[in-house]
Protein backbone atom coordinates (compact mmCIF):
# COMPACT_ATOMS: atom_id res chain seq x y z
CA UNK A 1 0.00 0.00 0.00
CA UNK A 2 2.86 2.35 0.61
CA UNK A 3 3.77 2.30 -3.10
CA UNK A 4 0.21 3.17 -4.11
CA UNK A 5 0.19 6.12 -1.72
CA UNK A 6 3.53 7.32 -3.11
CA UNK A 7 2.28 7.00 -6.67
CA UNK A 8 -0.93 8.91 -5.87
CA UNK A 9 1.00 11.71 -4.17
CA UNK A 10 3.42 11.87 -7.08
CA UNK A 11 0.68 12.01 -9.71
CA UNK A 12 -1.22 14.57 -7.63
CA UNK A 13 1.89 16.76 -7.46
CA UNK A 14 2.36 16.36 -11.22
CA UNK A 15 -1.22 17.43 -11.90
CA UNK A 16 -0.84 20.38 -9.55
CA UNK A 17 2.36 21.45 -11.35
CA UNK A 18 0.68 21.07 -14.75
CA UNK A 19 -2.24 23.19 -13.52
CA UNK A 20 0.10 25.88 -12.18
CA UNK A 21 2.00 25.99 -15.47
CA UNK A 22 -1.14 26.14 -17.61
CA UNK A 23 -2.60 28.89 -15.40
CA UNK A 24 0.66 30.86 -15.67
CA UNK A 25 0.58 30.50 -19.46
CA UNK A 26 -3.06 31.67 -19.52
CA UNK A 27 -2.20 34.77 -17.43
CA UNK A 28 0.76 35.55 -19.71
CA UNK A 29 -1.54 35.45 -22.75
CA UNK A 30 -4.07 37.74 -21.06
CA UNK A 31 -1.38 40.19 -19.98
CA UNK A 32 0.12 40.10 -23.47
CA UNK A 33 -3.29 40.99 -24.87
CA UNK A 34 -3.60 43.93 -22.49
CA UNK A 35 -0.11 45.07 -23.49
CA UNK A 36 -1.26 45.16 -27.12
CA UNK A 37 -4.29 47.24 -26.13
CA UNK A 38 -2.20 49.79 -24.25
CA UNK A 39 -0.59 52.72 -25.92
CA UNK A 40 3.09 52.64 -25.17
CA UNK A 41 3.20 55.42 -22.60
CA UNK A 42 4.81 55.19 -19.20
CA UNK A 43 2.04 57.10 -17.41
CA UNK A 44 -0.83 54.71 -18.17
CA UNK A 45 -2.41 53.92 -14.79
CA UNK A 46 -5.69 52.46 -16.03
CA UNK A 47 -6.81 49.20 -14.47
CA UNK A 48 -7.29 46.15 -16.66
CA UNK A 49 -11.06 46.55 -16.29
CA UNK A 50 -10.82 50.14 -17.56
CA UNK A 51 -8.61 49.11 -20.47
CA UNK A 52 -11.07 46.37 -21.41
CA UNK A 53 -14.04 48.76 -21.17
CA UNK A 54 -12.25 51.32 -23.36
CA UNK A 55 -11.41 48.61 -25.91
CA UNK A 56 -15.06 47.50 -26.04
CA UNK A 57 -16.20 51.12 -26.41
CA UNK A 58 -13.75 51.63 -29.26
CA UNK A 59 -14.84 48.44 -31.02
CA UNK A 60 -18.48 49.53 -30.74
CA UNK A 61 -17.54 52.95 -32.15
CA UNK A 62 -15.78 51.29 -35.10
CA UNK A 63 -18.78 49.03 -35.74
CA UNK A 64 -21.02 52.11 -35.74
CA UNK A 65 -18.69 53.82 -38.23
CA UNK A 66 -18.82 50.73 -40.46
CA UNK A 67 -22.63 50.74 -40.35
CA UNK A 68 -22.71 54.45 -41.24
CA UNK A 69 -20.32 53.83 -44.12
CA UNK A 70 -22.38 50.87 -45.32
CA UNK A 71 -25.54 53.02 -45.22
CA UNK A 72 -23.83 55.83 -47.14
CA UNK A 73 -22.38 53.45 -49.74
CA UNK A 74 -24.80 50.51 -49.99
CA UNK A 75 -23.09 48.95 -53.01
CA UNK A 76 -19.61 49.03 -51.48
CA UNK A 77 -19.80 45.64 -49.76
CA UNK A 78 -20.96 43.96 -52.97
CA UNK A 79 -18.33 45.35 -55.31
CA UNK A 80 -15.44 46.17 -53.01
CA UNK A 81 -13.00 49.02 -53.44
CA UNK A 82 -11.96 49.73 -56.99
CA UNK A 83 -14.28 47.19 -58.60
CA UNK A 84 -16.91 48.43 -61.01
CA UNK A 85 -16.11 52.10 -60.46
CA UNK A 86 -15.54 54.27 -63.51
CA UNK A 87 -11.88 55.03 -64.05
CA UNK A 88 -10.68 52.58 -61.41
CA UNK A 89 -11.43 49.22 -63.01
CA UNK A 90 -8.84 46.65 -62.11
CA UNK A 91 -7.37 48.66 -59.25
CA UNK A 92 -7.66 47.88 -55.61
CA UNK A 93 -6.86 49.79 -52.46
CA UNK A 94 -6.04 46.61 -50.60
CA UNK A 95 -8.62 47.48 -47.93
CA UNK A 96 -10.60 44.74 -46.23
CA UNK A 97 -14.19 44.41 -47.38
CA UNK A 98 -16.54 44.00 -44.45
CA UNK A 99 -20.07 42.69 -44.84
CA UNK A 100 -22.69 43.88 -42.38
CA UNK A 101 -26.01 42.16 -41.93
CA UNK A 102 -28.48 42.39 -39.05
CA UNK A 103 -26.27 44.87 -37.15
CA UNK A 104 -23.34 42.50 -36.88
CA UNK A 105 -20.11 42.06 -38.80
CA UNK A 106 -20.25 38.76 -40.66
CA UNK A 107 -17.00 38.38 -42.52
CA UNK A 108 -13.87 39.97 -43.80
CA UNK A 109 -12.83 39.07 -47.29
Amino acid sequence: MHKATSFTACSSAGRRLAHILSEQKRREKINGGFDKLLFKCAQNTDSKATILRKAVDYILLLEDEIRKYADAYPDFHRTGPGVGNAGTAGTSTGADVITIEDDSILARS
